[in-house]
């Protein structure tokens, strides 16, 4: 059962933002019960699929990065009793 665009609630702004297109209209984003149906045998959707391939491929980029990253140096500038 998919929500509608006119079932969603117009008061959450957070998930609107912050949500990929396909994955805004998912029933469990607005209802948490919806996440625990048919659990632990949850179908794995297309869009629900790349989004994880996307976080999954970013942070392994950032731990390949952190080490061909340019090591600075932290200038600290600390008085004491000034």
């Amino acid at each position: 059962m998919m929500a509608t665009v006119e079932e969603i609630p117009v008061t959450s702004k957070g998930a609107d933002t912050l949500c990929p297109g396909g994955l805004r209209l998912t029933p469990w984003l607005w209802n948490t019960r919806h996440c625990w149906y048919n659990y632990p045998y949850q179908p794995l959707t297309a869009d629900l699929h790349y989004y994880y391939i996307l976080e999954l491929s970013f942070y392994w980029s950032l731990m390949v990065s952190q080490f061909t990253d340019i090591k600075r140096k932290v200038r600290v500038m600390m008085s004491y009793g000034a």
